[in-house]
């Protein structure tokens, strides 16, 4: 799993707080193995690399697609927040399955259990992943449903033809 933004913006350095001291423990009671590598720029000093296996903090990486190439889940576990979020867009878009809060998710107009999983509460992260875990066919259907959703609602193409819309309706 990963989580990968600008680590000078606030509420994704209290996002990372949640995670480490709330999410990733209570993920760990169900799935030992599980790791969360996040990244971003200007990433504060008390995330920076630490002996934790679980919650491994890269830093500034030079390719955000590199980073992320081999990652299967995006966890956006946002509490404060506003406006689209491109990174979940992208993430959708390349097939990865998003965990996300109801914040993380503003914006867009996905479908929980359907496009992504919602989680508010880390019980809910840790459900979410032991579900991934427990039934890889129904996470294949659900991602491929998020990368369909978003070619239909978020390409090129269909953005195109809402505005055209838009400005006939004028």
């Amino acid at each position: 799993a990963y989580h990968i933004g600008a680590m000078d913006w606030q509420p994704n350095i209290e996002a990372m707080d949640w995670m480490q001291k709330e999410i990733v423990p209570e993920i760990l009671k169900q799935v030992p193995n599980f790791q969360l590598h996040f990244a971003g720029r200007n990433m504060p000093s008390k995330f920076l690399p630490s002996q934790q296996t679980s919650f491994c903090c890269k830093g500034e990486v030079a390719n955000a697609a590199e980073f992320i190439a081999n990652k299967k889940v995006l966890i956006v576990p946002l509490k404060a927040a506003s406006g689209i979020r491109i990174k979940t867009l992208e993430a959708m878009a390349a097939g990865k399955i998003v965990i996300s809060t109801d914040i993380g998710m503003q914006g867009i107009e996905a479908t929980d259990k359907i496009h992504y999983l919602r989680a508010n509460i880390a019980q809910e992260f840790a459900n979410a992943i032991l579900w991934m875990e427990q039934n890889p066919t129904l996470a294949t259907q659900l991602k491929l449903a998020a990368q369909n959703f978003i070619k239909t609602n978020y390409s090129q193409p269909a953005l195109m033809l809402r505005l055209v819309n838009f400005i006939e309706n004028l």
